[in-house]
């Protein structure tokens, strides 16, 4: 709906929600333009990315290939392969990650996988851009303007030990120094790369907030797998919170 309301018929979306494994490879490869393009006799609205000719978009949604999708952060990570196609070169020309500060963590698998997408830029949006550790903001900004800040032990050279130095009790007035410029500095890249909106500014763009809790029964099926994760009798902590975040999924989706 969003889409509609700012781009209108400009652009087809495609979402995967929930059509399984075969559902979810058939909608990527849409999206990536393999294979014959439905939008004929038109073939320039084949291109992967490319806003379709006037002519096209009177067509109906299903005639076009989409330009854009929207999935999950785990569809993408569990189907990164299919997004960068066979030779790896080419997924998309912009990503758009929301919940950015998912991202905060520079070795979690998600990241890792999201990083690899080939793509011409990448947007990020996020409620919460500072985190609580330097190293934290870093993986989140590193990810949309890799090299800026250099690498994670550049950084964390250049930026976060003067600074933790300079905040010290005992620390001397050179320390102090440094540490008010290298702040100074991050300050100026943040503005120049990140643009922020205060909730006032939101207020007046997005339309007024409605919180409804539906309680749900869950079905058959998820009461079997959910008792089976449970069931398990590893008991190391890695394994811990990925079981945590199975029963997320499995009171959602069983698919997920």
């Amino acid at each position: 709906n969003e889409f509609s309301n700012w781009c209108g018929n400009r652009l087809y979306v495609m979402c995967v929600s929930g059509e399984g494994r075969e559902g979810t490879k058939s909608k990527i490869a849409r999206f990536r333009g393999d294979g014959l393009c439905r939008a004929q006799p038109d073939a320039s609205a084949c291109t992967a990315g490319s806003i379709p000719p006037r002519r096209t978009r009177t067509l109906p949604a299903w005639m076009r290939d989409p330009q854009v999708l929207i999935l999950s952060y785990e569809s993408a990570r569990l189907y990164a392969a299919d997004l960068q196609g066979v030779d790896s070169s080419y997924c998309c020309d912009m990503i758009i990650l929301d919940e950015a500060h998912r991202l905060k963590n520079q070795f979690s698998q998600s990241r890792k996988v999201l990083a690899r997408l080939p793509c011409k830029r990448r947007v990020l949006l996020t409620g919460t851009p500072m985190q609580n550790r330097m190293e934290e903001w870093f993986s989140v900004f590193d990810f949309a303007n890799r090299g800026v800040l250099g690498t994670s032990s550049q950084f964390m050279k250049k930026f976060v030990n003067p600074i933790h130095k300079g905040r010290e009790p005992g620390a001397s007035h050179k320390e102090k120094k440094v540490l008010r410029e290298l702040s100074s500095e991050l300050a100026r890249l943040r503005t120049r790369y990140c643009l922020s909106m205060s909730n006032a500014v939101l207020a007046k763009m997005l339309p007024s907030r409605l919180t409804q809790i539906v309680v749900c029964r869950p079905t058959e099926l998820q009461m079997k797998l959910y008792d089976r994760v449970l069931q398990t009798k590893d008991t190391r902590v890695a394994l811990a919170f990925r079981n945590i975040q199975l029963l997320q999924q499995l009171c959602n989706h069983p698919k997920l």
